[in-house]
């Protein structure tokens, strides 16, 4: 049987260096804009109040061990893998912690866990943590003769963006611990807004687009020479780049202050190598969808340092 071997043009070093500068230069946009808002503003007095005083306050705060702790759980039907036809019921907890005092923001499901070291009206950053779960031979009939992949720590940093009272720009820089050890570029943009008399009801709905550099993309939609003899795949090997573009939303309710259930859905279209990739062409679905819900929890608490 003839076996035709696919490469994608992008290199995989020149996907990370990419990765790496886009992230950067998102950052450096958003700390730029931010900057440029406050020196639009008429009351100086009112800049120092906002940019300084009041971040340095919530962080002195949190330095006293007085936090914000969101804990919640959410469960979804999502593919069974990257690229899969089939999907699955499955779930996944959420933490987060912000100095207490922090400004209350939008939030969103598809967003990693973190905890905010750098709170304005307008800006957030801190460190971010997500997971990705074990990839197993068995998990699909399309998976037949593929390697297994370990269960994957993403650890990272994330920088919010708020240009108004209605958008929100985030964009997350993650580096893989596991099953792989590539670089991942998250971006999203959300508008939203609160609904009803009350403002219980809150809406969102946004673009995403995520970048990958080829060591985070290779073990999951590469096909090499022994997985092709045992799975009846090309050989194939991708480089890196745009890993997939989505639209998502989500509808959420507000019970109580500290009490909120949420539904939403996500669609997210893989592209170039990724969905060239034949397990994904012959065996899955460049088109991907996830649908769940939702309900968290906030309470404050004194650190015993």
């Amino acid at each position: 049987m003839r076996r035709r071997v696919y490469l994608q043009q992008a290199g995989a070093l020149t996907a990370t260096g990419l990765i790496k500068r886009l992230g950067l230069g998102v950052a450096a946009a958003s700390m730029g804009c931010a900057l440029a808002g406050v020196g639009h503003a008429a009351d100086p007095a009112a800049d120092f109040d906002g940019i300084i005083r009041k971040p340095v306050d919530r962080m002195m705060q949190a330095l006293k061990g007085e936090f914000t702790l969101t804990v919640g759980s959410r469960v979804y039907f999502e593919p069974r893998f990257d690229g899969a036809k089939s999907g699955k019921f499955t779930g996944a907890p959420l933490i987060s912690v912000k100095p207490k005092g922090s400004f209350e923001k939008f939030t969103s499901p598809r967003d990693s866990s973190g905890i905010t070291v750098f709170d304005t009206e307008r800006i957030n950053i801190g460190p971010a943590l997500n997971f990705q779960a074990e990839r197993l031979s068995s998990d699909d009939r399309a998976l037949r003769g593929r390697k297994n992949i370990d269960f994957v720590i993403e650890p990272g940093i994330f920088i919010e963006y708020f240009p108004t009272d209605f958008l929100r720009l985030r964009s997350e820089f993650r580096q893989g611990l596991g099953g792989h050890h590539g670089q991942i570029f998250d971006f999203s943009a959300d508008a939203y807004t609160r609904l009803g008399e009350d403002k219980r009801w809150f809406v969102a709905a946004g673009p995403r687009l995520t970048l990958a550099t080829g060591a985070a993309l290779k073990p999951y939609f590469d096909v090499t020479p022994l997985q092709s003899a045992a799975s009846g795949l090309p050989v194939y090997r991708n480089g890196g780049g745009l890993r997939s573009v989505g639209f998502g939303g989500a509808l959420r309710y507000s019970w109580t202050r500290r009490f909120e259930t949420e539904i939403f859905g996500e669609y997210e279209r893989l592209l170039d190598g990724v969905a060239d990739s034949p397990l994904v062409r012959q065996r899955g679905d460049p088109n991907q969808y996830r649908i769940g819900i939702g309900a968290t929890y906030k309470f404050d608490f004194l650190s015993p340092m």
